[in-house]
């Protein structure tokens, strides 16, 4: 009975420790902002971002743009673009439509480092929220936004 408890508290302790790991780093934020918004919706998508899209080809939970000093870790669910303005005005569009279809409105928004400085901005309905955390000075963790991110309002809308 003692071993059980013993591994019963050593595995306690073991997802405890790797669920502080998972977090380690600096935090970043990510703020509403109109400046961002008009980026996508006016100036197009600059060359000097490299650019991820998460969610469905033809309206993306989230467009991220991330400036080229500083590294996404993208071997989560970001795929990366080759960026056109034809490009990016499809993307905008169609989370555009989308969220209209849904009773929402699509933002910009700053991805700020610990420091406070933009590192990059994203484009989504308000509640397609993340998190960003600094691994070091130039490499950023920037989850992507919840799967069912439209699925939830449809679902809503069909009760």
């Amino acid at each position: 009975m003692k071993r059980i408890g013993r591994l019963v508290v050593f595995m306690v302790a073991l997802t405890v420790l790797c669920g502080c790991a998972a977090y380690a780093g600096k935090s970043g934020s990510i703020r509403p902002d109109r400046e961002a918004t008009r980026m996508f919706e006016v100036d197009s998508c600059r060359a000097d971002y490299v650019w991820y899209a998460s969610g469905p080809h033809l309206f993306p939970h989230a467009i991220v743009g991330i400036r080229k000093d500083t590294k996404l870790v993208d071997d989560t669910l970001w795929r990366k673009l080759q960026m056109t303005p034809e490009t990016c005005r499809d993307l905008v569009t169609g989370v555009q439509r989308k969220a209209l279809e849904l009773g929402q409105s699509a933002h910009g928004f700053s991805i700020l480092n610990d420091r406070g400085e933009r590192i990059g901005i994203w484009y989504s309905i308000l509640s397609a929220r993340t998190v960003a955390r600094m691994l070091d000075d130039k490499t950023v963790l920037l989850y992507t936004p919840d799967i069912d991110t439209y699925e939830r309002y449809e679902k809503e809308g069909r009760q």
